[in-house]
């Protein structure tokens, strides 16, 4: 069994992903900036972390024995002065340096 992080499970793609692998034997600790959006799967999760990839420091301890990281971050619309570069780039590079 792997344990996977799932950042961006509160999207389409996440969340599908995420059971996913919880569905497949998997151990599943979801990252996501607004973790009540996830009430609807938290029972199909072993873990719910909040936390902004944009802000490394909120992130820090996310990857602690985590052997598989997929990321589904990225914008849909821009929003709080952050720009796609932001977010898709810089958010899943500091995802790879905690």
């Amino acid at each position: 069994m792997k344990k996977v992080l799932v950042a961006g499970a509160t999207g389409y793609l996440g969340g599908f992903v995420a059971k996913e692998f919880k569905r497949r034997g998997h151990f599943v600790r979801a990252l996501a900036r607004t973790p009540r959006k996830l009430d609807y799967m938290k029972e199909q999760l072993d873990e719910i972390v909040e936390g902004e990839v944009t802000v490394p420091e909120s992130i820090k301890n996310v990857c602690d024995g985590i052997d598989v990281i997929f990321s589904s971050v990225g914008m849909t619309r821009q929003e709080d002065n952050l720009t796609f570069k932001d977010v898709d780039y810089q958010g899943n590079k500091n995802l790879l340096e905690v």
